[in-house]
């Protein structure tokens, strides 16, 4: 139902009448799903980026091994093993609801990082358990939300969809990286 409503309306936003005084949306943000998972694409990376800072820094914090920073960083890539059974699930359950589950995994596993951070539980060990949990699901995360976006736009919104949820990723990298190294730099200051 949602293709037909898109394809209905593929003619007009190539013709699309403007509107007089106001800037045109760009294309991919007059379809509804798409301006829903923009942010929630946009805050994820930046979560994503955070996290690698703050508990890489935090590993060479506190154990001073530069091979364990090393082999918490090659962790991320750990994923790829399972990553074909991911678009598997994707086929079977559908995009949408498997990146529903796996934004609930993502945020399980933040809530253990913290509840073990603040309750000063927090161990090198916990941090490796996590890390190849996040992992195991990070890693398709790029994959099933490129699969989604084509899924839901019309053909002739397909390349600026990409294009904007590309420019995302590079910026929640810029950004993430330098909100989880302020914040570990503030944490480290009020201790």
């Amino acid at each position: 139902m949602l293709r037909r409503y898109l394809a209905d309306r593929t003619e007009t936003w190539r013709e699309g009448p403007g509107r007089p005084g106001r800037l045109p949306m760009p294309g991919p943000f007059r379809v509804p799903a798409f301006r829903s998972q923009w942010p929630a694409d946009l805050f994820t990376n930046c979560a994503f980026e955070m996290e690698a800072i703050i508990l890489g820094w935090w590993i060479l914090a506190e154990t001073g091994s530069v091979r364990l920073l090393t082999a918490y960083g090659a962790l991320y890539f750990f994923g790829t093993v399972v990553a074909p059974m991911f678009g598997v699930a994707g086929d079977r359950i559908g995009q949408r609801r498997l990146l529903a589950i796996m934004r609930s995994v993502y945020v399980g596993l933040a809530l253990t990082t913290m509840l073990l951070a603040l309750s000063g539980r927090m161990t090198p060990f916990n941090v490796f358990v996590i890390a190849t949990a996040m992992a195991l699901v990070r890693t398709s995360d790029i994959g099933v939300r490129t699969a989604l976006v084509a899924d839901m736009m019309p053909p002739v919104l397909l390349t600026s969809a990409v294009a904007f949820s590309r420019t995302t990723s590079d910026i929640a990298r810029i950004a993430g990286a330098l909100t989880g190294s302020g914040l570990f730099a503030l944490d480290r200051k009020s201790t």
